[in-house]
């Protein structure tokens, strides 16, 4: 089963890249379905098919139906500042614990002193 679905995943991915277009667009669903009778019956030059075919709902090239999160390229992202400390005394619920031992001191206001 799982050599089905990485064949069908790269068979996906070069209909993708010979059609020029984005990977989400091509129906995996419709190529599983499908492959065994395309291979069987179907063209010498399957994926150039495939690739020419028009981008249509309900076609094996569709639009994209999935959500593109934009994320700016210029985040003000400033390093850590070389005393933070990066680990925290645990808390089990109650249980008393040897609290940890820090390597570095600790800025102001993040110990339980």
């Amino acid at each position: 089963m799982l050599l089905i679905a990485q064949i069908a995943s790269a068979r996906r991915s070069q209909i993708a890249a010979r059609a020029g277009i984005d990977l989400f667009e091509v129906s995996l669903s419709l190529l599983l379905r499908d492959l065994p009778y395309l291979v069987r019956d179907g063209p010498v030059d399957l994926i150039g098919h495939l690739a020419g075919l028009p981008v249509v709902n309900g076609g094996y090239l569709r639009p994209s139906r999935r959500v593109r999160s934009v994320v700016p390229d210029d985040l003000a992202v400033t390093p850590r500042p070389p005393g933070l400390v990066m680990t925290r005394t645990p808390r089990y619920g109650g249980v008393a614990v040897a609290p940890a031992v820090p390597t570095a001191d600790p800025p102001r206001g993040l110990t339980n002193d």
